[in-house]
This record gives structure tokens, sequence and C-alpha cells, in this order.
């Protein structure tokens, strides 16, 4: 990956490369420069594997240099011309199943043994809610860095999931290789193999949990029972717990809000809400003025700390599991830290800032 942009950033000074970004960004106004950087190394896996060449993964920067200067060179015809298509129509529908061992904690440790019902918006084609109904929440080898290693306390603690939905802004249940190209990273290819991923994604029709198209952001989302308005919608106080990963970084302010909100109204009172992201919670007092943030008390929350965005998602450990707490009036009664991931793939999981609290209030459950 790092050679990749080594050659495309070699190209900066190069008019053909700024013609042919120029023509992305006014085809496709909502991209920032974060948003780019994600799509791009996954709408040329996507080319590769289309290919069925999986030579790429030993690619230094001489050989990427020479992709590049296909794509600037013929920006009308070939490479140029569906790497622009690509930018331009998709977005990262990436499905990691291991960022969903936290939510998988989570909801181990506040409903062991109990029937549930999940709601899962942003979920791509339904991998990693659908993981979590088998218990199959991670594939690989976790660093557990927690005091009491939960993973392993809560290994054999069984989750009932009797059925849920997942819901995304597109329908990705055929469009399987980009979720695929996705899903994994460069490296990743020859380790695990793209067509073993196929395999499982196809397996998938035996699960209860149902993938359906719907924003998140719609107002009309949540409706009572009995309604009669058109098109798919959620119906209010019907889940026992809702999660959402790494889709709120992509949305302003105002949205994120719009987005916990219709996930608190469909989730049941006294249920969970599970925000996952680059997002963490801090005091006012150790955040820098100009750093994005959220008041807890717009979420209706009587906290004093903030919703903070990392700038640097890369950085760090930027990536956090986040759990709002739902009152007996379905209101959000409570926000807690729960985890601190070592980065969006998860290899590293430790204790965020509220863990103690979440075992104690676990434990009192």
């Amino acid at each position: 990956m790092r050679a990749l942009y080594g050659a495309w950033s070699g190209y900066d000074d190069d008019d053909r490369m700024g013609g042919f970004l120029k023509g992305i960004f006014h085809d496709r106004r909502d991209y920032d420069p974060h948003t780019f950087t994600s799509v791009l190394p996954k709408a040329i896996q996507y080319l590769f594997l289309e290919d069925e060449n999986d030579d790429y993964t030993g690619y230094g920067r001489p050989e990427w240099t020479d992709f590049v200067e296909q794509v600037i060179g013929k920006q009308q015809e070939g490479v140029g011309k569906s790497l622009s298509r690509l930018l331009v129509t998709k977005r990262n529908n990436a499905t990691i199943r291991e960022r969903y061992l936290p939510p998988e904690l989570i909801l181990k440790s506040r409903f062991p043994g109990q029937s549930i019902e999940l709601l899962d918006a942003g979920c791509s084609a339904g991998i990693g809610i659908r993981a979590i109904e088998r218990g199959q929440g991670s594939t690989g080898k976790i660093d557990d860095q927690t005091d009491d290693q939960i993973s392993k306390q809560l290994k054999d603690v069984h989750l009932r999931v009797s059925g849920g939905v997942g819901i995304d802004l597109e329908n990705l249940e055929n469009q399987l290789a980009w979720v695929v190209a996705c899903s994994l990273h460069f490296n990743e290819v020859d380790k695990l193999g793209f067509r073993r991923l196929f395999k499982w994604l196809d397996s998938q029709e035996k699960s209860n949990i149902g993938v359906r198209q719907a924003n998140i952001l719609d107002r009309d989302l949540v409706v009572e029972s009995g309604s009669s308005l058109p098109g798919y919608h959620l119906e209010y106080a019907s889940f026992d717990a809702a999660m959402i990963l790494t889709s709120l970084f992509q949305m302003n302010d105002s949205d994120v809000v719009r987005a916990l909100g219709n996930l608190r109204r469909a989730t049941k009172p006294g249920g969970l809400v599970i925000a996952q992201d680059f997002f963490g919670l801090e005091e006012s007092g150790k955040i820098d003025r100009d750093t994005p943030k959220i008041p807890l008390k717009d979420l209706g929350i009587e906290d004093p700390r903030f919703i903070v965005r990392y700038r640097d998602i890369y950085g760090g450990h930027a990536y956090r599991t986040l759990l709002l707490e739902l009152d007996h009036e379905q209101r959000f009664s409570r926000a807690m830290e729960v985890f601190v991931l070592d980065g969006g793939k998860c290899h590293q999981i430790l204790p965020g800032t509220d863990y103690q609290s979440f075992l104690e209030s676990a434990a009192n459950m």
C-alpha cells in the first residue's frame, strides 16, 4: 500500500494527474481527502481481482509507477476509464469481521444466553452482523490487552441472535466482488484468499439476518407498527441492540446526531446502541479548540464530555467502541468508551476510559 501511494504521489506535479483528479472531483462533489484515499485502493484492487490477477500483491514502487502511468496516460480508455468509473460511483464498503468482535463482547456481557434481535446500520453485505449471529465476530487471533482478558472470559458465552436486520445505502448482495475488494488489504489476498471469502459469502443464505437497502438518516426510517408509509422502514422499539460501525466519521455533526437518534428510536427501552468509529469520549479541558466534537448533551445525556472526532484516523489508537445505554423511557441515559482498538483492522483490543464502569454495569444487569 505504501508503494502504491508513493507512486501515486510521485505524479503530484504532472498535469495529466491534475486533469484526472479534477474530473473525479467534478463528478463527485461529496469526496473529501479521507474518503478519496480510502476508496482509491479498493477500486484498484477490484480491477485486479476482476481480472483474477493477484500479482499486484508483490508490486513495489516500479510496478505501481507503471500502473499509474497507464491510468493517467489513457484516461479515456482502458484502466484509466475503468478506475474513473469506480471512483465516481463506488463507496468504501469494507466489512472487516474483526471489527465485530468488540460489539460481540458487549452483547455477550449484557445478554448472556438471551434471545435478542439486532440492527446493524451501514452493514455492507451483512457479513459482520451474520458473523455475530454465528458467534464468529472474529476469524483471527486478537491481542487482548484488557486486564481480565475479556475475549477469553467470554469465549464460551452463548449469544442467541434470533433475528435482525442490516441496512445499507446500497443493495450489495449482488455486488460481492466489490465487497471483497473493499474488505481485504493488499497484503492479505495471498494469506486469506479472496476465492475462499467468496465461498463464505455465498453461504450466508441460511441466516436469520435480513439485509435491506435504507438510509439511516431518513427522517421517516423508524415508524410505529402498522404504518402505511411506502418503502422499507424499521419498526419503532423493535431491537434489543443496534450497531453502527465505521460509518459516522463520514457524516457531519448534525447527521451523526440524527443517525444515533434513529438507532435509539429503533431500539427497545433499556437497550443498547453501539457506535464504533474514529471517535472517542473526551473532557473539554483535554480537547484542542478546533477539534471537531459533539457534546453528549446533544444526545440528551447528562455528561460533560464530548464525542470527539480524531483527525488522524491512521495514527495511534483512534478507532474506539462507544456504548450508549437507553433508559426505560427509551432515552439515552449514559455513554461509555468501552474499548480502544489499534486501528480499523482491530488486531489489538485495549480497555477504554470507561471499561471498568462497563464491567460493573454488566455485572449488575
